[in-house]
């Protein structure tokens, strides 16, 4: 701003004022627009975080469905080798079932 002594106190003033505005405008438009800025990193932000805690929520159901699924077929082998070590026990006719019983046992350890 040139300061002319010829310039009246008034229209000094009302350029003062208008540069005051313009900045205070200027600083509004900046401000909206780090915040704009700001709530895009924090909506990515977010995004992400959630993204990778339902992929490690669902590793973890699956893991614990694979845990689940080997106890139960590991129980049902279980019981089929007990049960055919029964059935072998009760017919002791059967030629070889003492090979057979005591491989069955060595298995179960």
């Amino acid at each position: 701003m040139n300061e002319d002594h010829s310039t009246p106190k008034k229209e000094k003033q009302e350029r003062i004022s208008k540069h005051k505005e313009n900045l205070q405008h200027t600083q509004a438009e900046e401000e909206a627009h780090l915040l704009s800025q700001q709530r895009l990193y924090y909506d990515k932000n977010c995004r992400s975080f959630k993204r990778k805690t339902m992929i490690k929520k669902h590793e973890m159901e699956q893991q614990n469905i694979r845990e689940s699924t080997t106890v139960k077929f590991c129980g049902i082998f279980n019981f089929a080798l007990y049960f055919t070590h029964w059935e072998l026990c009760l017919t002791p006719d059967v030629p070889g079932v003492t090979q057979v019983t005591s491989d069955i046992s060595a298995w179960a350890l």
